[in-house]
Parts: structure tokens; sequence; C-alpha cells
């Protein structure tokens, strides 16, 4: 049984609101009213925004306050190409070592395929859901046994997961990549390294372009609200 501390507790109850959406990009978050709302006494949570702010889903502002950080299409495009960087090198670094079996790949493949999402699911179900198929792209990484690849890679994950769940609100997102995550190791285990890379590269490069088109649309909408 794990026992988390109170600071763990808060840090990841935040990142999940933060993940979710149900703390919005730009809002600002006030010690006392979060103290008060979660029932803790502001030194954890002083230490939990010092780790939130570590993993770049909030900002600390000089005299104007703690606030979510923003999402928006060029911060997307950044974290795509940093994403596109590693999970491509990752693929050469198997090819390298003559990497095919990477394990827990085929569970994780299963887990995710079986894994139940409708469309009237909320944003945990999502969030639920992306963990399970995340683990994809994270046995990949774990499995060029490059311990700094998995640091950068762990360093980037808070804030692509903010993406990803966002992508998985698009309709039909699950099924293709999930497709292309069975191709991609389907490839590697061939030994197909070349196609699988350029596989992984088409993959992230058609999720950053719907999502960039969906921010697009939801900061469009918002333009005209205001």
């Amino acid at each position: 049984m794990i026992i988390q501390s109170v600071t763990g507790s808060i840090t990841e109850h935040l990142r999940d609101l933060i993940m979710t959406g149900e703390l919005k990009a730009g809002a600002k978050l006030s010690e006392v009213e979060v103290s008060t709302q979660l029932g803790v006494s502001r030194p954890p949570l002083r230490e939990a925004f010092r780790k939130l702010e570590n993993e770049y889903l909030i900002v600390a502002k000089p005299r104007r306050g703690v606030f979510v950080a923003e999402i928006s299409v060029a911060d997307c495009e950044h974290v795509y190409e940093a994403r596109k960087m590693l999970e491509c090198e990752a693929v050469s670094i198997l090819k390298s070592k003559n990497i095919r079996v990477i394990p827990g790949i085929e569970e994780a493949l299963k887990v995710s395929e079986n894994y139940i999402l409708s469309e009237d699911d909320d944003s945990k179900a999502i969030l639920s859901f992306f963990n399970v198929m995340s683990a994809f792209h994270k046995r990949i990484i774990e499995a060029t046994q490059n311990e700094w690849i998995v640091r950068f890679y762990e360093c980037l994950s808070s804030s692509l997961t903010r993406y990803q769940v966002l992508y998985l609100h698009i309709a039909g997102s699950k099924e293709v990549s999930l497709a292309d995550h069975r191709a991609i190791y389907h490839k590697i285990k061939r030994g197909l390294y070349e196609e699988a890379r350029m596989d992984m590269i088409n993959h992230i490069n058609r999720t950053r372009f719907l999502l960039e088109e969906e921010l697009t649309k939801v900061s469009s909408e918002e333009a005209c609200i205001a």
C-alpha cells in the first residue's frame, strides 16, 4: 500500500484538474482559496505549487500570483517537436541495439484496445484512458535503456498529457491512435525500424495537426464570446 504525503496528494489532485481542463488555462490559483477548498495548510500547498511549476503546469508571476500555464498552438508545436525528437530517436536506438521485443508493450496494447470509452465520457474518464494508452509510448522510451532519454521524456510528459487529453476529445482519435500503435510495434518486431520510425513521425505529426486545428477553433470561439 502506497501512502502519499500531504504534498504528494495535493500535487496529484491539482495535476489531474489541470490535465482534464477543470482548472482552466490561465486561471489564477489563490493560496488562501485552494488551501480552504482542500482543507490543507499553506506550507504543503506551496510545495505542491513548486512541484507543478517544475512540471510547467503552473506559472508564478512576481507580484501577480500563481496561474495555470497557458496552452496554445505555438506551445503545442514546441511540445510536439520535442516529443518527435525523443520518440523517433528512441526507435533509432532500438535499431542500433536490435531490440525487437519490448517488455510490457503487448499487454499495454491489449489493455488499451479493450478499454471501453464512450463519446459521453467525461474528462476524468478520458484521462484514465490516456494513462492506459500512453503506456505504449513510455515502454518504447524505457526500452532504450537510456536514463537521460527517460528523464527528458518524464520532464515533457505533464505538458504533453494536457494536449493528448485534449486530442482524445476529438471524435475517432482513439481508434486511429490505437491502429498506429499496433502498426508501429508490428514493424519494430519485424526489424523494419526505418518504416516504424516514419510511422511514428506521421503519427505524431497527425496528432499535432488535429490539435492545432482544435486549439484554433477553441480560440476563435472564445474570441467571439468575448
